[in-house]
Formats: structure tokens, sequence, C-alpha cells
């Protein structure tokens, strides 16, 4: 039966509490008299806040550049599409992994740490399909592959594929911190990747790659430990993505300019004639310019004057000597 204490039983417990007559249990961890908890300075069992923009930023460029790699890889039309990106425990992502799966380690110079590079052992099967002339059509073809581990040549194609995909991310890196991804290793069991403890904090970023009726998945794994001494950079909002544009823009607007053509015309003199004398004019005549022929003509580049020189003969043409370069920089004489 239940038992519900009276006004007075309450009111006697409060004052022995109060008084220190009375032992309250406290949980672990918690003192009574005060306010704090114990915290684990080597632990990572904590709250991250905020947004980094930097980061997403190069995801954004690498799902960009992952489209067009994986494209030219395969010789296919591919689509590459960013699912998710967010933090998650290493030992959570391990348990979601069966085996086998190409799990491949790299180091992201100069940073400290390994990152992992995970595709979906189905999805690099209908690749290694697609490499060798096979067709994506039919899933029963990939039947009973998934279970096995791979093959010496399916590693090394595998390993291509791996590297050219480490490429881009250091390419989607550089505007906001430049690192050099370098290829280590690849496992296709997941208790033996071991690049962080499993209760460490790791940014996994996930993509789904298809072409034909394939589908993959591939995710990007970073330990949070790797990118928490750049964190300000990447927490902030970036402006190398607008520097880097605009110097880009500027070289290839350079480049486009000086192959773009020009029209140059040098006038040798002007004159005035009637009607009367141009219906006049006869084989022979002589047509006098208002110019002296020993000062030096004038050249206009798309009707602006720009140069001066001195009409020659050059390999049987007519030709210009430029004598003044700095024609159009002179100021302009006051009216």
């Amino acid at each position: 039966m239940e038992q519900v204490l009276s006004q007075n039983e309450v009111n006697a417990l409060l004052e022995a509490v109060n008084q220190g007559t009375l032992q309250v249990e406290t949980k672990k961890g918690q003192d009574k008299t005060t306010d704090f908890v114990y915290y684990d300075l080597a632990s990572q069992d904590k709250i991250i806040r905020g947004r980094m923009p930097g980061l997403e930023f190069i995801h954004d460029r690498l799902n960009r550049y992952l489209q067009i790699a994986m494209s030219t890889l395969l010789r296919k039309v591919v689509d590459v599409q960013m699912e998710f990106s967010g933090l998650m425990k290493f030992g959570e992502f391990i348990n979601q992994l069966v085996s086998p799966t190409a799990l491949s380690i790299f180091k992201m110079s100069p940073l400290r740490g390994q990152a992992i590079l995970g595709i979906e052992t189905k999805f690099i099967f209908h690749m290694l399909n697609s490499y060798f002339g096979g067709r994506t059509e039919d899933d029963r073809e990939m039947e009973g592959l998934e279970s096995r581990d791979f093959t010496l040549i399916e590693q090394n194609i595998v390993r291509r594929t791996v590297k050219s995909i480490l490429a881009e991310v250091q390419k989607a890196w550089h505007p906001v911190h430049e690192v050099k991804c370098t290829y280590l290793r690849t496992e296709t069991n997941p208790q033996f990747v071991g690049v962080v403890p499993m209760a460490d904090v790791v940014v996994n970023t996930q993509f789904t790659i298809e072409f034909e009726n394939a589908v993959g998945v591939m995710n990007l794994v970073i330990p949070y430990s790797m990118i928490e001494p750049i964190k300000q950079k990447l927490s902030i909002s970036t402006r190398g993505e607008e520097m880097e544009l605009d110097l880009h823009w500027i070289q290839r607007l350079k480049e486009e300019m000086l192959r773009a053509e020009v029209n140059l015309l040098v006038e040798l003199g002007r004159s005035k004639l009637t009607v009367k004398d141009l219906q006049e004019l006869k084989v022979g005549d002589v047509i006098m310019l208002n110019s002296d022929a020993t000062k030096p003509l004038v050249l206009r580049i798309e009707g602006v004057d720009k140069m001066k020189g001195m009409p020659i003969i050059h390999k049987g043409h007519v030709a210009l000597r430029i004598t003044n370069t700095t024609l159009g920089d002179e100021p302009q004489a006051a009216l």
C-alpha cells in the first residue's frame, strides 16, 4: 500500500536536512554542497558549439569536383550529391558499417592524425564491373560478390580511385587551409581501422554517387581533433572563396584579352576635294595631303590614338616602324 507522509513528518524531514542531521543521498560525481560536476579533460564528451562555414564551403567545392573527377574516371555521366555532414562518435560510425568495406586511411599534412575515406562495397563492384566493360542494369550480377574480400587487381583499382578522390579533396581544401593528402593503406574490416579511439568525435560527410543504375555511398571521416587547431579558420565566413574566384576571373580575363583581335589604322593624311575635282581625277594624278612626309604618323587602335611611327617598306610590304608608344598616356592640352 502507498504510504503518504503527513505535513508534520514532511516538516520534520526538511528541518533535519537543513540542520545536517539527515544525510541526503547524492548522485555519483556530484556533491550536495556544490553546483559543479566532475569533468574529464581527456574525454571528448563535450558540446561542440557553432557552425563551421569554412568546412561547409570545402564540402560544397568537393561535391562539384567529385562529380567531374568520377565522370572522367568512369567515362560516364556520374551524379554526386552530399547527403549530410555532422559530428558523431567514431564508434557509432564503425558500428554502422558492414564487412568488407573499403576504408582507405590517409593523412592531411600538416594536420596531425589520420582520416578515412570509406566507399560502399556494392558500389565498388559496380565500378569495377564498369571498368571492365560490364553492365550495371542487373543487380543480380553483383550477388555473392559483396561478402568476399577484394582481389589484388581490384585492390589496385580501388587504390587508384581513392588517390584520384584524394586529389580532389586536396584541391577543395586549398582556399581555406592548404593540405597535402597522402594515401596510406586500405582496410576491409572496420574493426582494424582504429585511427582514433571509439569515444572520439569525428566529422562524417556522406556523399551519394550514382551512374546508370548503380548507386553507392562514400563517407569522408575526419577526426575532430585533427581540425580543432584550425577551427578558427573553419568557423568564420572565409573571404578566400571570393578572393580566389576574383583572381581566377582576372587571370582568365587577361588571357582572353591577350588573344582578342583589334583593328589598327594608320592615317597617311587628309584632303578636301569638290565633286567636280573628284570627277576630273585621272590615272597618274597626285592628291595633296595635309600631312608632312617627314613627320611620324599616328597609329589608332579601335579608333583611339595610341602610338606614332614612320612608314617604311619591310619585305616588300608597306609597314610602320613604331617610334613612340606613350601617345595614349600623354595629357591633353588645355583649351
